[in-house]
């Protein structure tokens, strides 16, 4: 196990001076006398300078590491070059220490001194943690000590800050979701690769159109409210749903589109974290079970309507069926007297009564037809019905 402990950049003679108080403070810290800490300390400065005078982006770390059952100091200087260079001074270094390693991994080379750590059973993990702060609140001696210590923070910090980055961008590119940012202005500043993969549009593209190339006509004027900063400054979080247009078929897709606001300490907006999730399948069931609701209450109307025909219609024939009897009974004295009349009093008319009486007889005839036509259409549709036809 190795504990890091302090950190130098190595840019010019001056970062020299840090590398050995550094080396001294720390061999002392550990318990080395006097001379073994001017030998570590030295060892550690001739390998650092041969990196300020060949490598590029040099750097030292200080470490305490458990190799076995040992403690040792151990020195860590890397560089930017391939191979490190054969001089002096790292000859001399190796004669000084226990150990000293030499590795290259791609153009990276680092040069690894061991010294070893006496009655190294004090140095339990509290005492290290101990080590550690001591070197990071450890007044500055000199100016450019300061301005160093500053430099060296900030460094660490950028880099920490690249690696977040790079960290944050491996997980929303592995999301199967579009993740994106917009500044106050309501312009994209950060998109995961799912938008351009998607839309096939760069962040420029998109910032130059104002996505109107991506969203559909129809929804696009809700949407463009997400990039109206008079609309949403104030808003907690804001969503809408659109259709988005995939640039392999050209077809277009629902989606939701959120947008939450990242603030300061005072409050005030920074700019916006918003997603496009695809909620197409979930937008298509929801239509399907509208239409069918709508289906569903259009056949349940007609399946009334059809009822009160049925109904009408019952009643329709009951009364014709009533009306029919309550009929034949006129119609059959109408034609018997105008038969008796025909036949008893035929001398007593002329001409024209007798012509009316064969009329009246001859409409009686065809009225009691038609009675008879309606019962039986009466009786055939009942008998559709107890048939089951």
């Amino acid at each position: 196990m190795i504990h890091e402990l302090v950190r130098v950049t190595l840019n010019n003679e001056m970062d020299l001076v840090l590398v050995h108080r550094r080396s001294m403070k720390l061999a002392e810290l550990c318990g080395l006398s006097l001379s073994a800490q001017t030998t570590f300390a030295t060892a550690v400065s001739e390998v650092s300078r041969n990196t300020i005078e060949h490598g590029k982006n040099g750097c030292l770390v200080l470490c305490i590491a458990q190799i076995k059952n040992e403690k040792q100091l151990v020195a860590r200087i890397i560089d930017d070059t391939e191979e490190p260079s054969a001089n002096p001074g790292l000859e001399y270094a190796k004669r000084l220490v226990n150990k000293l390693n030499v590795s290259t991994a791609g153009n990276k080379t680092a040069i690894e001194l061991y010294y070893s750590i006496p009655l190294a059973e004090k140095l339990d993990a509290k005492k290290i943690d101990d080590l550690r702060r001591s070197f990071n609140s450890d007044e500055s001696i000199t100016p450019y000590e300061e301005i160093k210590r500053k430099n060296d923070q900030l460094q660490l910090l950028a880099e920490k800050l690249k690696e977040s980055e790079s960290q944050y961008k491996t997980l929303t590119n592995s999301l199967p979701i579009i993740i994106f940012s917009l500044n106050t202005a309501g312009e994209l500043i950060y998109a995961n690769n799912w938008l351009t993969q998607y839309t096939g549009q760069t962040q420029e593209q998109l910032n130059a159109s104002k996505w109107k190339n991506a969203v559909h006509a129809e929804d696009y004027d809700a949407f463009h409210l997400l990039m109206n900063p008079n609309i949403t400054s104030g808003a907690a979080a804001i969503k809408v749903q659109c259709r988005l247009q995939h640039c392999r078929d050209g077809e277009y897709y629902w989606h939701l589109a959120s947008l939450s606001p990242l603030k300061d300490e005072k409050g005030e907006l920074l700019y916006w974290i918003g997603f496009l999730v695809d909620i197409h399948a979930q937008k298509v069931v929801e239509d399907t079970l509208q239409v069918n609701k709508e289906l569903q209450l259009m056949r349940d109307q007609l399946e009334d309507n059809i009822s009160k025909l049925n109904r009408s219609n019952m009643e329709l024939q009951q009364f014709a069926y009533i009306a029919s009897h309550d009929l034949q009974e006129p119609i059959r004295k109408i034609s018997y007297y105008s038969d008796f009349f025909l036949n008893k009093y035929i001398d007593n008319f002329d001409e024209k009564g007798r012509e009316y009486l064969n009329g009246m007889l001859s409409a009686s005839h065809r009225m009691r037809n038609l009675i008879h036509d309606l019962l039986a259409f009466s009786q055939v549709d009942k008998n559709r019905r107890r048939s089951g036809r």
